[in-house]
């Protein structure tokens, strides 16, 4: 992660806190109105398949390669955060609401742009397996799939006390993706 960070140049790199620091490194980089999330994990993300591609990367004249993941990884991670009660974020966390409002936003851009194909649904199963192996329980993908379709929909329901977004979040949700300029993916 240090390597990766100092090629940064210009870049303001803040770590963001994490409790499992054995297992992840969360770092923010900030240049003007560019963000990059630089989120390191130190497990196998899935059992088959590359959940990542080399590509090369600029920073002013220098270049360098690096790790990304793939849309279809990014994407299957995503959906699997959204499941409230099995294996996804926990609404008793700071800033859940936040954090699910920009994985539903997240994951709609990610649909958009490079769409939901069957690599998606191989990697969605194997993020399954490892989050139940981290997380020491034993979801199947179809009660991660319906955790995810009952938190969505009980996102829209104003009585709803865990997962409804309601006008605050959506302006920290707007404070946050749209600090300067316009909203970008």
């Amino acid at each position: 992660a240090e390597v990766l960070l100092s090629k940064l140049v210009g870049y303001n790199v803040e770590k963001r806190p994490t409790k499992q620091q054995d297992l992840f490194s969360f770092y923010n980089a900030i240049r003007g109105n560019i963000q990059v999330n630089v989120d390191i994990a130190r497990f196998s993300l899935v059992n088959t398949g590359n959940p990542f591609e080399l590509k090369k990367l600029a920073s002013g004249k220098k270049f360098f390669e690096v790790n990304v993941a793939t849309p279809d990884y990014l994407l299957a991670s995503k959906l699997t955060a959204l499941a409230i009660g099995t294996i996804g974020r926990s609404p008793e966390k700071e800033g859940f609401r936040l954090d699910f409002l920009k994985d539903i936003f997240d994951s709609n851009c990610l649909i958009d742009d490079f769409g939901a194909e069957s690599q998606t649904w191989k990697f969605f199963e194997q993020v399954c397996q490892v989050q139940n192996k981290l997380r020491n329980t034993n979801f199947a993908s179809s009660q991660v799939i319906e955790s995810a379709i009952t938190a969505l929909l009980d996102s829209a329901l104003i009585n709803n006390t865990k997962t409804n977004i309601g006008k605050p979040h959506l302006s920290e949700f707007q404070n946050a993706y749209l600090q300067i300029g316009t909203l970008s993916a």
